[in-house]
């Protein structure tokens, strides 16, 4: 039997033994989808695969120790076990309640963060490709590829286990990113060590990869196919019985219950570390194109929520408090103003919920409320919710049309793959809008003209204090551009109306004041600005503080970050004319260069593809400009590299035909050593088509496996003792006196190191 409760949500009772109400809510258009989806579901051969996501919201509330609602949310569709928008929650102190890895899913929070700067649209929209492909350089995604940020396997291990406080522990977010993500970005109760080897395996490389669909699915999809194993022996032990197969769970106080959900959070704390490694490329990106710092920008994180995970919460349930463990599949936290576990700065406004439309659509951001932690234990919807497969959109889409369609709409674009183009048309999902303004209409979630004011508040709560002259030129920007790092693209308002129009400039809007006169950046404080890499934001703000707790009246002082920066440029330029003027170059000089990219002396442009050296008697200086000496150079010195070296268009020819006469070659030593290497290694194991050498690949990849307690030096064969016997001490003292230098090379040094155990010895230091 199936009967309307009310305009927003319907209420279902299927002929099944259930503990609780099944309920899910939707509007008149997306009830048509829910029992469209039934009836096909229902047709002769429909066999196999999903159930439709009514019925699984039926199976979800006769599971054991379940309380409140089984409920769908209003994009909800189906999936596997739980329907993708269905949460659970099970009250903890019951012996019988479960958990169960089909009302976590596969993607384990998979989430969506905002990002904010202070760039209108007339900053962005000239260089709008440009910016996408940027960003589509610096962040990997679609199947198979690998993340670009660096990992081994027991900084793997940690991050399982810290999640977001790794990413801050080297560098890769900032601070105060923490206090904007759910549970601070860490699970605690993560244990690495019940993940297993294999998912270890496959997400080792996916650090900062965007994927196709979920960041860590590879890892997720081996750990959700470990549990349902283990959780089918456990159900046969304690007789739990299900509705379907597919609901496969263990009691949440059994081994194998709190087993999963140890795996469940290291798989969670991988997901935030991802998602911090895509913020910090992210904002590479933005700063590459805009040539200034992400801190200039203010790139702050918004928010970042998590969908697909299960997490202890304390809730009210029949008037009595009590512990539940919370299944968001496929839907979202949102808690309401003043609940302790949202930050401080949205203590008033509630927390944010950062729902992604589709390519084609609008995202938007709307708040929890009172009634939400009441009715659906403050939960929400994730998103627009698919209204056709991935095979169906496959089979039915044009990728092409679909381009065509986003380029007329002034939508930029990058794909790894035509079909994502299909399965991510806008037309394979169901109407966002529609979802938001369900979740509104039922008082789950604020939207609308609340949403507005929210907004406002939001900014004015994130926002750094500006000076008169930035708010001045504020008013005229058109709108602050956002960022949503998902498959979703940028958000409009719900309410469309002409009247209550959004201020998106950041900070507050004040009277102007008065500037003060006072000048506070001396050449030494400018220089050790430079030293620190203190942006001129944040230097602001240090010298304001400091000024404050001496007395001073910060009004009387010239504090904006405008003026500091003109301050500090001239005083680069001041430093690089007296280098210039200081420089000894009458000498023979020889000119070193490598392969990098730097900044100027006079600006934050990287000026020159080379840093190039010239050293000469007592002499070394790095040059960023011309300064006039080519008559003093007389060699050079460079890596053996055929883009170096090449007889039409190597580097030491041009520099040759540019300066006009024939230089002497010094090749760097430490590649001609190099070279050396090469040349023994390609003797005993045959040439190979660098740099992915298979047997370096294969033992890298299992390294991680290998018992590293357990090895044996080179002296171990007799073979190579012998032949290395009148050479062991002199090698040896070679590596040791090369090791009491300062090596400029990590890898220098390590192969230093490497040499003195292979021959048998201890090394001061473990490595």
């Amino acid at each position: 039997m199936i009967y309307v409760r009310s305009s927003f949500s319907i209420e279902i009772q299927i002929n099944l033994k259930i503990e609780v109400e099944g309920v899910f809510y939707v509007n008149s258009h997306l009830e048509k989808l829910m029992f469209e989806e039934l009836r096909n579901s229902c047709r002769p051969g429909m066999v196999g695969g999903f159930l439709p996501g009514m019925k699984q919201i039926a199976n979800v509330a006769a599971l054991p120790g379940i309380v409140g609602k089984s409920i769908g949310l209003p994009d909800v569709h189906s999936g596997y076990g739980f329907a993708i928008g269905n949460m659970a929650a099970f009250d903890m102190a019951d012996a019988k309640s479960i958990v169960s890895p089909g009302g976590v899913g596969f993607d384990i929070n998979c989430g969506v963060r905002l990002l904010r700067t202070n760039l209108t649209e007339k900053d962005v929209l000239p260089v709008k490709e440009q910016l996408a492909q940027s960003l589509f350089d610096h962040i990997p995604v679609g199947v198979g590829s690998k993340g670009i940020i660096p990992m081994t396997a027991n900084d793997l291990e940690e991050a399982l286990e810290m999640g977001i406080d790794w990413s801050l522990r080297e560098g890769y977010i900032w601070a105060e990113d923490k206090e904007h993500c759910e549970e601070f970005g860490r699970m605690l109760n993560a244990d690495p060590s019940k993940v297993s080897l294999r998912a270890k395996k496959r997400g080792l490389p996916q650090v900062c990869n965007m994927g196709a669909k979920g960041v860590v699915r590879d890892k997720s999809d081996t750990e959700y196919n470990y549990a349902l194993v283990a959780m089918e022996k456990a159900m046969k032990r304690d007789g739990i019985e299900t509705n379907d197969r597919q609901l496969a769970c263990a009691r949440i106080m059994s081994q194998e219950g709190q087993d999963y959900l140890k795996a469940m959070s290291a798989a969670a704390n991988f997901a935030w570390v991802n998602r911090s490694s895509m913020t910090f490329l992210a904002r590479q990106a933005f700063a590459k194109q805009f040539q200034t710092t992400p801190d200039d920008l203010d790139m702050h994180v918004i928010y970042d929520v998590s969908h697909n995970i299960a997490k202890m919460e304390e809730h009210v349930v029949n008037g009595k408090l009590k512990t539940l463990l919370v299944h968001r599949k496929g839907s979202t936290r949102a808690f309401p103003p003043h609940h302790p576990l949202i930050p401080v700065d949205y203590q008033l406004t509630g927390q944010p919920v950062l729902i992604g439309g589709t390519m084609g659509t609008c995202s938007y951001i709307l708040t929890g409320t009172e009634h939400g932690m009441q009715e659906t234990f403050g939960s929400t919807c994730h998103g627009a919710g698919r209204a056709l497969s991935r095979a169906k959109s496959r089979r039915n889409i044009d990728y092409q049309s679909v381009l065509n369609k986003l380029q007329e709409m002034g939508i930029s674009i990058r794909v790894a793959s035509p079909k994502l183009v299909m399965e991510e048309a806008p037309e394979s999902y169901k109407n966002v809008t529609d979802v938001v303004n369900t979740c509104h209409d039922a008082g789950i979630t604020n939207a609308g003209k609340k949403e507005k004011q929210v907004v406002k508040r939001l900014e004015k709560t994130l926002a750094r204090q500006q000076t008169s002259e930035e708010r001045e030129k504020g008013q005229n920007g058109s709108k602050m551009m956002e960022m949503i790092l998902s498959s979703s693209s940028d958000g409009e308002d719900i309410d469309n109306s002409d009247d209550d129009t959004v201020s998106c400039k950041a900070g507050p809007t004040q009277e102007k004041r008065q500037r003060g006169r006072k000048v506070v950046i001396t050449p030494q404080l400018a220089a050790t600005l430079d030293r620190t890499k203190m942006s001129d934001c944040k230097a602001m703000f240090m010298i304001s503080e400091t000024a404050k707790s001496l007395g001073h009246n910060i009004t009387d002082l010239a504090l904006n970050h405008n003026s500091a920066h003109q301050l500090r440029m001239k005083n680069q330029s001041v430093q690089s004319a007296a280098l210039k003027s200081n420089f000894q170059g009458n000498i023979p000089l020889v000119v070193h260069w490598d392969g990098k990219l730097i900044a100027g002396l006079t600006s934050k442009e990287q000026v020159d593809q080379l840093p190039i050296i010239v050293s000469g008697k007592g002499v070394s200086q790095l040059l960023t400009e011309d300064w006039g000496i080519t008559e003093n150079i007389c060699a050079m010195c460079f890596d053996t590299t055929s883009s170096n070296t090449g007889q039409l268009a190597g580097a030491c020819v041009l520099l040759e035909q540019k300066i006009g006469k024939e230089l002497l070659s010094f090749a760097c030593r430490h590649h001609v050593m190099e070279l050396l290497i090469g040349a023994v290694f390609q003797v005993c194991l045959g040439s190979t088509s660098a740099p992915q050498v298979p047997i370096f690949t294969h033992f890298q990849q299992y390294w991680m496996f290998v018992d590293q307690s357990r090895f044996e030096t080179g002296m171990s064969s007799n073979a190579v003792s012998t032949s290395v016997q009148d050479i062991k001490d002199s090698t040896t003292e070679f590596a040791k006196g090369y090791l009491r230098e300062s090596q400029q090379r990590d890898d220098y040094r390590e192969f230093l190191e490497l040499v003195i155990i292979f021959l048998g010895l201890v090394l001061e230091r473990r490595i």
